[in-house]
């Protein structure tokens, strides 16, 4: 029980500032798909190869739901991350997510959940070219209205994993993951 009020604390802790610093921009309530893979992930701890739905707050926020793998790990997670300078060009960013795995075979396994927070590094790799270095573009529908949406992105991130578990242990994990929006 005090695991549960501490994890509750410290998502309150970590999510009231994260909503504060996604306020001060312009929003652009977009979704994308991504999907990384790697040495585990800044989404989740657990990730070899994680696929995500990405809600773009703005050009520095977005909150993200995920389902991922690794060798006899499987499991979902949802959580939010800030980049410092913005997601469109090489910048640092935190992220932190509640996640739930099932680790094992189907006769012997175990279930795991935790908080995890991510501080890393951005390195975007290639930009569509028809944005102009620009985070949003008109795209043309056929009712002859403009929407805007953010282009594509392919990025490497890498940083180290802060996690706590259910059972009250932690764990320090390093990562590096190429991401591939779509």
């Amino acid at each position: 029980m005090k695991f549960l009020i501490s994890i509750k604390r410290l998502l309150f802790t970590v999510m009231i500032p994260s909503f504060a610093l996604s306020a001060e921009s312009d929003s652009l309530e977009t979704i994308d798909k991504s999907l990384s893979y790697g040495f585990l992930s800044e989404k989740i701890p657990f990730a070899l190869v994680d696929y995500s739905y990405l809600y773009n707050i703005d050009k520095n926020s977005e909150f993200y739901t995920s389902l991922y793998t690794m060798i006899f790990i499987s499991g979902a997670g949802a959580g939010y991350k800030y980049y410092f300078k913005d997601k469109f060009t090489d910048s640092i960013f935190i992220s932190s997510c509640i996640h739930l795995s099932y680790a094992g075979t189907a006769q012997d396994g175990m279930m795991m959940y935790g908080v995890s927070f991510s501080p890393g590094y951005s390195i975007v790799l290639n930009q569509d070219s028809k944005s102009l270095k620009h985070p949003l573009r008109p795209g043309y529908i056929s009712n002859q209205n403009f929407i805007e949406y953010l282009y594509k992105k392919t990025s490497i991130n890498i940083g180290l994993s802060y996690s706590l578990f259910g059972d009250n242990s932690s764990v320090v994990f390093p990562y590096i993951s190429l991401e591939r929006r779509f």
